[in-house]
This record gives C-alpha cells, structure tokens and sequence, in this order.
C-alpha cells in the first residue's frame, strides 16, 4: 500500500472517531443533567454519522490489491501529525469515560445504557491507540 492510499484510510478513521466523540460528550451531557432531551436526536445522528465514515475507512482499507496511487512526494513531508491526532482522540476518549465514571459513581445509580456507552468508548480510545501506533510507520 502507498502512503497516499494510507492517508485516505487514516483521515476516513479520524473523522468516524471524531464522529464518536462528539457523540460520547452529547450522551455525557445529556446524561449529567447538564443539557435537555433534545440532544438525543443529534447524539444518535452523530453515532450513525462515526458508524457510516468507519465502514468508508473499511471500504477503502478492502480495496488495497486495487490500489493505483504513487507516492510523488516521498520523503518531502516534514511531519507525520496522524499518529498526534489519534493520540489526541484517544486521550479525549478515555477523559470522556472517567467523567461519565465519576458521575454515574456519585449518582449511585449505574444503567445499562452507561455501562455499553463506556465500554464503546473504551474500545475507541484502544482503537485510536492502535491506529497512532500504526500511523507512526507512515511516511
């Protein structure tokens, strides 16, 4: 694969994440009391939204033998800045579950629905950990 096939698969991945995250912080609040009923409609929109741009990054993960692009600029980009990204999103993630934790702690009042939402967003900060480290080798 070539690093300009790479990079589309890598930015499909950052913005499904993205997508996710927004969704994480519209639940929090929505959870926490902070905001109203209204945003269940843009927090289910916004995992539909990071569920569809994760199949586009399947998509063009799948179509790899296919794959025609040539790297013309090799070696000429100074900073590789996916793997800082994913880093960042998977920080953002894990600082996500820790305040839903505290809050449902405090609460005392666990529900289903908090437990599948934080080990979701679990399992996207351990995602955006492995795509950082696989983005690392991009060049």
């Amino acid at each position: 694969m070539t690093n300009t096939f790479k990079r589309r698969i890598f930015r499909w991945c950052i913005f499904s994440a993205a997508s996710f995250l927004a969704a994480f912080i519209l639940y929090d609040l929505e959870d926490a009391g902070i905001a109203t009923e209204l945003l269940i409609f843009p927090c289910s929109m916004l995992w539909m939204g990071g569920i569809l741009l994760g199949f586009k990054a399947l998509e063009i993960w799948s179509g790899w033998l296919e794959d025609a692009s040539e790297d013309s600029n090799m070696g000429l980009n100074g900073s590789n800045l996916y793997p800082i990204t994913f880093y960042l999103e998977a920080t953002l993630g894990i600082l996500i579950v820790v305040f839903l934790l505290v809050f449902t702690i405090i609460r005392n009042r666990p529900t289903i629905a908090e437990s599948t939402v934080l080990f979701v967003a679990l399992v996207l900060a351990g995602a955006c950990t492995g795509m950082g480290l696989i983005s690392r080798r991009l060049e």
